[in-house]
Parts: C-alpha cells; sequence; structure tokens
C-alpha cells in the first residue's frame, strides 16, 4: 500500500479515497488535460498521486460509471464524442431541462413562488452595482445574475422532479463539459439569455407551452455560443464545423432546436 493510502486508512473517511481521486481525475478532463479518447496510463497516475493501482482503479471505475471513461483493452480511456453528436446532446438537454421546468409549473403556487424568491436571492448576490429593471444594470452585471438566477432554477426543477431526469440532465452537461474542456465555462456565460421575467411568468401561469418556447430559445443561444467558438473547415470536410475541443457541430443544427416543440416521437413529449 502507497504512503496516501497508509494515511487515508487512518483517517476518518478514509475509504472516501477513491471519490477525491475521481474529482481530481475529473477535473484534469474538464480541463483537457487528459484528452477526450486518450487512453490512461495507470501506472504513471498512480505514482502521480502517491495511491496504489487498487485505489486508481475504484476512482476509474466511478469515472466509468459516469460515462466519463470507456473500457479500453485492459484499461480505460477518456471519453470522446462523435463527431456528429454535439448538437444532439445539446437538443436532449433542452428536451430535458424543458420537462422538468413543466414539471415544476406543476407544484402549487406557493411552491412557486418560494422558488422564484430564492432564484431572486441567488441573483442577488455578489457585487451588482445596478438594477436590471430599471436599466441601471450592465450587460455583464445583467448576465451574471442570469446566470445564478437560472442555476438555481434548474437546481430546484432538479429536485423536485423525478430523479432518473435529474440524473440525466447531470449526465448531459458532464459530456458537454468533457467535449468542450477549457472552452466550456466561456460557451456556457455566452449562452445565458435574461429569461427571468419570461419564465417566472410561465412558471407561475403553468404555460407548458411558453416554457417549452423559452428552453428552445436558451439551446439555440448555446448553439449560436458553440458556432461562435469554431473554425470553419474546407469544403473538404464533410460540410462540418470543428470545435475548438476537436469536434464539430453538423451545419443547420439550429433548426431542430428552432422548431419549438419535443419531437412528436420523444418520450418527453407532454
Amino acid at each position: 500500500m502507497s504512503g496516501a493510502d497508509d494515511i487515508a486508512e487512518a483517517l476518518p473517511g478514509a475509504r472516501e479515497l477513491d471519490v477525491c481521486l475521481a474529482a481530481s481525475l475529473r477535473e484534469r478532463m474538464f480541463e483537457h488535460r487528459l484528452r477526450p479518447g486518450a487512453a490512461l496510463d495507470e501506472a504513471s497516475l498512480s505514482r502521480h498521486y502517491g495511491v496504489s493501482r487498487a485505489s486508481l482503479r475504484a476512482a476509474l471505475q466511478r469515472l466509468a460509471t459516469d460515462g466519463l471513461l470507456r473500457p479500453a483493452g485492459e484499461g480505460f480511456a477518456v471519453s470522446a464524442l462523435a463527431r456528429d453528436d454535439l448538437a444532439c446532446l445539446c437538443e436532449q438537454f433542452v428536451q430535458i431541462e424543458c420537462h422538468l421546468l413543466c414539471r415544476l409549473a406543476a407544484r402549487s403556487s406557493e411552491a412557486l413562488v418560494a422558488v422564484l424568491e430564492d432564484c431572486r436571492r441567488a441573483a442577488a448576490q455578489g457585487a451588482v452595482v445596478g438594477n436590471a429593471a430599471d436599466g441601471t444594470a450592465t450587460g455583464e452585471e445583467s448576465i451574471v445574475a442570469a446566470q445564478r438566477w437560472l442555476t438555481c432554477l434548474r437546481r430546484a426543477a432538479a429536485a423536485g422532479g423525478a430523479p432518473v431526469f435529474a440524473l440525466l440532465a447531470a449526465q448531459l452537461r458532464r459530456q458537454l463539459r468533457l467535449a468542450l474542456g477549457p472552452a466550456w465555462p466561456a460557451i456556457e456565460r455566452a449562452a445565458v439569455l435574461d429569461l427571468r421575467v419570461p419564465f417566472g411568468s410561465a412558471l407561475l401561469q403553468r404555460r407548458d407551452d411558453e416554457i417549452e418556447r423559452l428552453c428552445r430559445m436558451q439551446g439555440r443561444a448555446l448553439l449560436a455560443a458553440l458556432e461562435a467558438t469554431m473554425d470553419v473547415t474546407s469544403s473538404g470536410a464533410g460540410g462540418r464545423v470543428a470545435t475548438a475541443a476537436g469536434e464539430a457541430l453538423p451545419r443547420g443544427a439550429h433548426s431542430r432546436l428552432g422548431q419549438g416543440k419535443v419531437p412528436v416521437d420523444s418520450p418527453l413529449r407532454r
């Protein structure tokens, strides 16, 4: 057993060593220090962390369960999306988010008011000098506030929905972060629309159709933010555009998200 394993065994929560290792490896994958498609050198990683191969393997199994690793021979490799999967991944994320928000809208008026108040408080955190309502907030301040508001709303929707949908949403988000790497935070920020007022109204009025429309707007903004980071390839590249992360988004992907309805054959259609 390694020195790190000896220390871990002597401390409370020692059996959570694999959780800590998995968290560190996950961040390295999200930062593309372990790139999509790359096979993992388990001996090197064990030496880097000062842990046994058994402890490392337990962490890798956790990441494989999350879909971030795939079997490769006798070991693992970092998962990599096929180039034409990225737009579909975004679409599925939007569909699940729409379903969760529609379920949230079905809760009591008192519960909805409490959720929206929590979102308002979350948006107000930090040094926001101006006020978006009276036009004195800067564009950056409004976007930061809107991002906090939307994050709080998503958490409330996930917590109140069927656990399977919350797990799916988290899984899709992890896959997007893995595919886009260091570019993801900037893309996520660029994709935020300030839809606090229309989302709040749609939830309180239980307007599922309006919630769908707003989710699609947010989805189109995400695709637009993706495209803004891409370099257009030559016409010989199969009519696709390459991302900074080495993936690609099919041209015309906006059209699928722009229809304003969940596809007829989708199990999420209400």
